[in-house]
C-alpha cells in the first residue's frame, strides 16, 4: 500500500485514512452476514459455449450477466452468484441469464424450484445446448419448456441495417422501454404475455412471458431490456417473490447493503446525491458513506 512516491503522496494519505475509519467501524461487521435472497447463476461451460464464433450473433456472456445484475444493484437488493450445482433452495428468485450449456438434471432442478414456490427467470440464448452440447431439440429449453410454458423456435438478433438505425426494438404491453441486441421467436403456450415486440423480425411476438405455478412462477424474457423495461421488472420481480429493496427508486451510483443490523449506503459517485431509501432521503456528498443501525 506504499506507493512508489513515497509517504508523502495523497494516495498514502487516503490509505491510511481507510484504515483508520474501517477500525472505528469493524467492531459492527466483525462476524456478520450479507444473506442474499436473490440468485444468479454463473457457468463455466456457457460462457465458453455462447462466446465461441458458431453462435449468431456476437456475445460477451460477463458484460451480460452485469446487465441483469445492475438492476438489483439500483434497487438496493443484494444477489449471489452462485454455480448450477448449488443449493438454491434459500432463494426466492433465481436468474439464470444465458444459461445456455445446461443439463436435463439442472433443468429439473429449476423446474422442481418453481414447483416448491420459488420463483425463476430464464433469459434468452438458455438452454440451447445440454452438458454434451448437442441442441435441445422441439424447440429450444428442452425439459423447461413445461415450467415455463414457452418454448423457442427460433432466433433473430438485433442490429442496424438500412432499415433500422440501432439495435433496439419497442417493448409493448405491461412494459414501457426497448428491448435490445436480441429477439426471440417465442411460443407462448400456457404463459401470459406480459410484454411484446413492436417492431423488427419478431414484431408481435412475445418478448417478456409469465407463468403461474402455485405461488411460485417462471419468467422468460427474450431479449435484453434497457434501463427502464429492466427497473420495472425488477420492480414486480421483487414484489412477487417478497423481496425488500432498501431503495424506493432505482438509483444509479450507488449500494446500499445491509450487514446485520448496520445498514451501509456508498455513494460511488463524484456527484453528491439525495439516495430515496425506504426509510427516506439520505444525503450522500461525493464518495461519501452513511452507516445507520435499524
Amino acid at each position: 500500500m506504499l506507493p512508489h512516491a513515497g509517504a508523502q503522496t495523497r494516495v498514502f494519505r487516503e490509505v491510511c485514512a481507510l484504515g483508520a475509519e474501517l477500525s472505528q467501524v469493524s467492531a459492527r461487521f466483525v462476524g456478520q452476514s450479507v444473506p442474499a435472497r436473490v440468485a444468479i447463476l454463473l457457468d463455466w461451460d456457457s460462457w465458453r459455449a455462447v462466446e465461441q464464433p458458431s453462435t449468431p450473433d456476437r456475445q460477451d456472456y460477463v458484460a451480460h450477466l452485469l446487465e441483469w445484475y445492475q438492476p438489483f444493484l439500483r434497487r438496493g437488493i443484494t444477489l449471489d452468484f452462485q454455480p448450477v450445482d448449488a443449493d438454491l433452495s434459500s432463494y426466492a428468485l433465481v436468474l439464470a441469464p444465458m444459461l445456455h450449456v445446461v443439463s436435463q438434471a439442472t433443468l429439473e432442478r429449476l423446474g422442481a424450484h418453481v414447483s416448491a414456490g420459488g420463483h425463476l427467470v430464464v433469459g434468452y440464448q438458455s438452454a440451447v445446448l445440454d452438458q454434451n452440447l448437442h441442441v435441445w431439440l422441439g424447440g429450444y429449453l428442452g425439459p423447461l419448456q413445461r415450467t415455463l410454458g414457452v418454448h423457442i423456435e427460433e432466433w433473430a438478433p438485433l442490429s442496424p441495417t438500412q432499415d433500422r438505425t440501432s439495435d433496439s426494438t419497442q417493448l409493448v404491453g405491461q412494459l414501457n422501454g426497448f428491448g435490445r441486441r436480441w429477439q426471440d421467436i417465442v411460443v407462448p403456450q400456457d404463459a401470459e404475455v406480459v410484454a411484446s415486440f413492436a417492431d423488427g423480425f419478431a414484431a408481435g411476438g412475445a418478448a417478456v412471458t409469465r407463468r403461474r405455478e402455485g405461488t411460485g412462477s417462471a419468467w422468460y424474457v427474450g431479449t435484453l431490456p434497457d434501463e427502464a423495461a429492466f427497473d420495472a421488472l425488477v420492480g414486480l420481480w421483487a414484489l412477487e417473490a417478497d423481496l425488500e429493496p432498501l431503495m424506493a427508486t432505482p438509483t444509479s451510483g450507488v449500494e446500499a447493503v445491509r450487514r446485520g443490523e448496520t445498514l451501509v449506503v456508498v455513494n460511488h459517485t463524484a456527484e453528491p446525491v439525495e439516495v430515496p431509501l425506504i426509510t427516506g432521503i439520505q444525503h450522500l456528498e461525493p464518495f461519501g458513506v452513511h452507516l445507520s443501525d435499524s
